[in-house]
């Protein structure tokens, strides 16, 4: 009597594989960067910093703000310098709504990609 190995074994051999090409894959590859803004809260019109680190040097950065009630005002971009970081000077839309809104980091192209969110309470 003959046994097949293989067939039992195809399922964990599928996986590997699958995981290994999304792995390798650099369009889908996340970056580890994150942004802190100062100050963290106050009026529409408050001037505001954006600074970024650990982004890879690659692309460029764009620079948003997402209001309480989910509206998302592009703000600018922003250069990575060579050591992964970023700063850019912006103000809260005038006509964002009151609450906790967020300022979005989107590194691009998309071989880049790495998104990072930070808190702004919208006083």
């Amino acid at each position: 009597m003959r046994r097949n190995l293989t067939r039992p074994l195809l399922p964990l051999i599928l996986a590997g594989v699958l995981t290994l090409a999304v792995s390798s894959s650099p369009a889908i590859a996340l970056g580890h960067g994150g942004i802190r803004v100062h100050p963290r809260s106050g009026p529409a019109g408050t001037g505001v910093r954006v600074i970024g680190a650990g982004y890879r040097v690659c692309g460029t950065v764009l620079v948003s703000f997402i209001d309480s009630v989910g509206t998302e005002t592009g703000l600018g971009t922003a250069a990575i310098k060579s050591d992964g970081t970023f700063r850019f000077r912006t103000a809260i839309p005038s006509g964002a709504a009151l609450g906790k809104g967020r300022f979005k980091a989107r590194q691009v192209p998309f071989a880049c990609l790495d998104i990072s969110y930070a808190n702004f309470r919208v006083t």
